[in-house]
């Protein structure tokens, strides 16, 4: 996967840190789409239950014109730092019940929109109308305590994935490496190294050829070895015959064969 000049074991780990970042990213990625979707499901679930609740308290208040009760559940509702306001208007228009008493008698204000806040409304048929504003800060704490808790969840993993990494490739390549050493060394004349390599797996069975193929040439060696040495006897006892042959030739060219005595040319020379 890597062409970087790094020994095998560091290749190996990298790669596995890499393919283990890749999945952390993609399972952190759809563990917070779906807890985000899941706490604005929810959250969803329990405005509406707090809308239709305040509804139907609101009708029996709008039709009594008693809202005395109503403004005091209304205040209890807004000690729940989901809830921001509340407000009632009747059919003329006019607040009859809000948690900021500076609105009461006057005409709805203007329900301003943000990203941090939202206004949620139910309009009673003749009756008037309810609008709630919620905060969206549980959801956002919510998705980032789910972010804050993927990333160290995500840093815990990495760290086990490269150590497991590092270990995996030094388990994997340290056979190699008995293997690169010893070929190593057979090339600058170590003969007698053997690896030594026992199992069925594809690096022990390469290092037990290896150790067939270097006993082979090791046998084979000793008896070139031998051959080279009664070959130089045996040149060296040829030569000795020679010297032998040509000094007894000499005498012979220099000698009568009858009577032994130096003949003409030993006589000329």
């Amino acid at each position: 996967m890597f062409s970087l000049n790094l020994p095998l074991r560091y290749r190996i780990a990298l790669t596995i840190f890499v393919l283990q970042t890749v999945v952390m990213s993609l399972t952190l990625g759809v563990t917070l789409s779906f807890s985000h979707n899941s706490a604005k499901s929810q959250l969803e679930l329990d405005e509406a239950l707090i809308l239709n609740l305040l509804t139907d308290l609101s009708l029996v208040s709008l039709f009594t014109e008693e809202f005395d009760e109503l403004q005091y559940h209304m205040e209890q509702v807004t000690l729940d730092p989901h809830v921001v306001k509340i407000y009632l208007v009747n059919e003329q228009g006019k607040v009859v019940i809000s948690t900021e008493f500076d609105h009461l008698g006057e005409v709805l204000p203007e329900l301003s929109v943000d990203n941090n806040r939202t206004w949620k409304q139910r309009e009673m048929t003749g009756a008037g109308l309810l609008a709630i504003q919620f905060s969206n800060e549980r959801l956002q704490s919510s998705l980032q305590a789910v972010i804050n808790m993927g990333i160290w969840i995500a840093l815990a993993s990495l760290t086990l994935v490269t150590i497991a990494g590092l270990t995996f490739g030094h388990l994997l390549t340290r056979k190699l490496s008995i293997l690169k050493d010893k070929a190593g060394r057979f090339a600058r004349g170590d003969l007698l190294g053997r690896i030594g390599f026992s199992g069925k797996d594809e690096i022990s069975v390469v290092g037990q050829a290896f150790d067939q193929m270097a006993e082979k040439i090791s046998v084979n060696f000793m008896l070139l070895e031998k051959a080279r040495d009664e070959l130089e006897l045996r040149v060296e006892e040829r030569t000795q015959e020679l010297v032998q042959l040509n000094s007894r030739l000499s005498m012979i060219s220099k000698t009568d064969s009858l009577t032994a005595i130096a003949n003409r040319g030993y006589f000329d020379t």
